[in-house]
């Protein structure tokens, strides 16, 4: 009952991990290196919710510099407001079923087609699925001694962080490891969670080189 844990509901699964990064300075006022190239991180849905994660790779920290969410919008919309930020982005992390067909207005379309018809000089890549989503949840517990967080930006996305719990197993009469997607926290989640795996996994980075003469382009723009 003692620092931050009342800010928390109960059965939360990153109480200890965040109020450490509390602890530790890592949520704090972020400056953002406007030449450095970007990563984002995604979890979309249907038709109901996406949250995205923006991320500077600065030496081994992970600096969660902005964050974006929505609710029945489209796919511009996002787009937009990552435009907005007139930032250079490196690659874009899809969660594994970007790349199932959904139905478009004319033909069906996976959302990776739909997000490279609008960014099409980006990277737009999927993060394999794993097996068991506890894996994914662990991995994300181990990658938080390198996660900071700008504090106002990113504000909204800690909150839906805190707020995502475990579901009460009232049989067993105790927390399950089952999410609770009832709170609209599990997209924000989600989209942090494709960003552990795919530290994991040591997809971040892979590909750079066939992007790299792009980049280069977009960083003479800026300066």
């Amino acid at each position: 009952w003692e620092g931050h844990f009342l800010e928390y509901p109960e059965g939360a699964f990153w109480l200890r991990e965040i109020n450490k990064a509390q602890t530790d300075g890592r949520i704090c006022k972020i400056p953002v290196v406007e030449a450095h190239p970007c990563m984002t991180f995604w979890d979309i849905g249907a038709s109901d919710g996406c949250a995205v994660w923006v991320v500077q790779l600065i030496g081994l920290e992970y600096r969660c510099i902005n964050f974006y969410e929505a609710w029945n919008e489209p796919y511009s919309h996002t787009v937009k407001w990552l435009k907005s930020l007139d930032m250079v982005y490196d690659s874009h992390y899809l969660p594994h079923d970007a790349a199932h067909k959904r139905q478009g207005q004319t033909d069906n379309k996976s959302p990776q087609q739909m997000l490279k018809e609008l960014m099409p000089s980006d990277n737009w890549r999927v993060v394999p699925r794993i097996p068991e989503l506890n894996w994914g949840l662990q991995q994300t517990s181990d990658f938080f001694p390198y996660l900071w967080f700008d504090e106002e930006r990113c504000a909204k996305g800690l909150e839906h962080l805190k707020g995502y719990r475990r579901k009460w197993d009232k049989q067993a009469g105790k927390w399950s490891n089952v999410p609770d997607k009832s709170g609209g926290h599990s997209e924000t989640a989600d989209a942090l969670r494709q960003m552990a795996q795919a530290h994991t996994n040591g997809d971040l980075g892979r590909g750079k080189k066939k992007h790299r003469g792009a980049l280069k382009r977009n960083l003479r723009g800026i300066v």
